[in-house]
């Protein structure tokens, strides 16, 4: 049986949620880092998206890599380190894909984003740190499923098998 779940009103709330939250907390100095290199026309749509979306909620988003551009992995690698010591990063999303030039290194990029800054989850630290409750929360993509699952009334799928398209 198959069942189409809508999350426009779930995102609507949370949104409004998030507006409160970015203006009950001091984040006027605060700001989340996109890792965002080359040129991809995707990936430059949905660098637009974020950044507008964390405009509507009150919270600011830089991106790194464009200007000035990130070209090799040591000035990418560089600009992580970077942001690890700025306590005024709360959390890094790098968009991928990554350049041809650095897609080898995909793996070891990812794993150099401190899990505690690590939005997307795609880091293997954050996995590690997610599986042994030392993080409490999931990258985006996964928590949208889990949440979907919840409003629709399907949060206990222990055991069971389930299709997600």
């Amino acid at each position: 049986m198959a069942i189409l779940m809508k999350g426009t009103d779930i995102a609507n709330q949370m949104k409004a949620e998030l507006t409160q939250r970015a203006r009950e907390n001091d984040f006027a100095h605060k700001y989340v880092a996109i890792m965002y290199v080359g040129d991809n026309p995707a990936s430059a749509t949905y660098v637009r998206m974020k950044m507008k979306f964390a405009h509507e909620i009150g919270l600011q988003l830089k991106v790194f890599g464009q200007d000035p551009k990130i070209e090799t992995y040591e000035q990418l690698m560089d600009t992580i380190v970077e942001l690890s010591y700025d306590d005024d990063c709360v959390g890094v999303m790098p968009q991928l894909p990554l350049t041809p030039e650095l897609r080898p290194h995909l793996m070891e990029i990812l794993d150099a984003l401190p899990p505690y800054k690590d939005i997307d989850g795609l880091s293997g630290g954050f996995m590690g740190q997610y599986l042994t409750e030392q993080i409490d929360f999931l990258g985006a993509t996964p928590q949208a499923v889990f949440t979907l699952l919840d409003h629709y009334g399907y949060g206990d799928l222990y055991g069971k098998t389930i299709t997600i398209v």
